[in-house]
């Protein structure tokens, strides 16, 4: 995902919750790739690559609720969405098509998605 256009960067950041960085997604969700947020949370990001690569490696499905537990003391939690999809991107990992219900509380229980190895 690449930046938005100037105009259009300028009208997202006055929107409450907005990404101050990015502006593509409302703050308590996870960064775009190219959101400055991520790219200076390198530590952070390794710690989440190592995470995935257990699961990738067990070849068992996984979601969020399996992530989280694991990265408690991560600085930027916004980072974990964002490997994720790094992840996927790359073709490491796929959606499965299950659902399950988020155990955070943040999220009050909707549906996120089950992933695997590719």
């Amino acid at each position: 995902m690449t930046a938005p256009p100037p105009k259009l960067a300028a009208y997202l950041r006055t929107r409450p919750g907005r990404c101050q960085d990015c502006c593509w997604h409302i703050a308590t969700q996870g960064h775009a790739l190219d959101c400055p947020q991520v790219q200076a949370s390198g530590g952070d990001a390794a710690m989440v690559d190592r995470v995935l690569d257990a699961f990738i490696e067990r070849r068992v499905p996984f979601s969020m609720n399996d992530i989280r537990p694991r990265l408690r003391h991560i600085g930027n939690r916004n980072v974990i969405g964002a490997r994720v999809r790094a992840a996927k991107q790359a073709g490491r990992i796929r959606e499965t098509g299950d659902r399950v219900a988020s155990t955070d509380p943040g999220t009050h229980g909707h549906e996120i998605k089950v992933w695997c190895a590719a």
